[in-house]
């Protein structure tokens, strides 16, 4: 039991953060565009990228923390193809959703998001 309880407790700490971020993205991504409240033209992208960035930073965490050294080695690819996807799926699901729109520079700026806060963790942990 105890170590049942261990591994359930470091599942959460590692896997938790990122799934939480992911739930609140699809969460936003279902309010309708009439609640949404007007915004300067692009600054939503800005949000998207800093979003996307710490999404990035808390997968990334989440793989090294992790005991899987072949997608540690593969990490880059592993958490672009992650996001990328990700990105995809939020888009569609806005473009089914009344008063939202699917555009793909938002999914630009997740991915410019995603890349640039991947270079940032490599840089930060001498990766």
């Amino acid at each position: 039991m105890v170590i049942f309880y261990s591994k359930s407790i470091r599942f959460l700490n590692i896997h938790l953060p990122w799934l939480l971020v992911m739930v609140l993205i699809a969460l936003q991504s279902h309010i309708s565009g009439d609640n949404m409240g007007s915004s300067l033209r692009y600054s939503d992208k800005f949000t998207h990228f800093l979003v996307f960035g710490l999404l990035t930073w808390l997968i990334t965490r989440a793989v090294f923390k992790g005991e899987n050294t072949f997608i540690q080695q593969n990490y880059f690819w592993f958490v672009l193809t992650v996001l990328a996807v990700f990105a995809i799926i939020d888009e569609m699901h806005q473009y089914f959703t009344p008063g939202r729109a699917s555009e793909i520079l938002d999914w630009l700026a997740d991915m410019s998001g995603a890349v640039v806060f991947l270079f940032i963790y490599k840089w930060r942990y001498r990766i």
